[in-house]
């Protein structure tokens, strides 16, 4: 089983258009919406993927329509996951878990997470 969370977008069920809770967040931080202790929450989640999660090489040959979902066992990840989600919806953002057996055709895989291009229904 993969999971992903998402931003829901308004006006839209396609889940291939929803975006990321990382990059949601980082926007509002960058926006001045967190405060100091949201923002120190925020890194501090930050910090742990930079230190235990391994960056996708993402490029240019890749398919437009790749997304990175967790494998279920990365529990650590996942975790890391729910306090985004927590801050996210107390800001009023609303987000939403989807989960997978087969999201897509993988591109890319290691220990936590795979990514893949997404198929049009999951």
């Amino acid at each position: 089983m993969f999971i992903r969370f998402v931003v829901v977008e308004p006006d839209t069920n396609d889940h291939r258009l929803f975006t990321g809770l990382i990059a949601r967040a980082r926007i509002l931080r960058d926006d001045g919406e967190l405060d100091q202790v949201e923002v120190a929450v925020l890194e501090r989640v930050y910090d742990w993927f930079n230190r235990h999660l391994p960056v996708p090489p993402y490029g240019d040959a890749w398919p437009r329509n790749c997304a990175a979902w967790f494998k279920s066992e990365a529990t650590e990840a996942i975790s890391a996951m729910w306090e985004l989600y927590g801050l996210l919806q107390r800001k009023g953002v609303e987000v939403r878990m989807i989960k997978s057996k087969h999201p897509g055709k993988i591109v890319y895989e290691d220990d936590q997470q795979v990514v893949v291009q997404e198929w049009s229904s999951l």
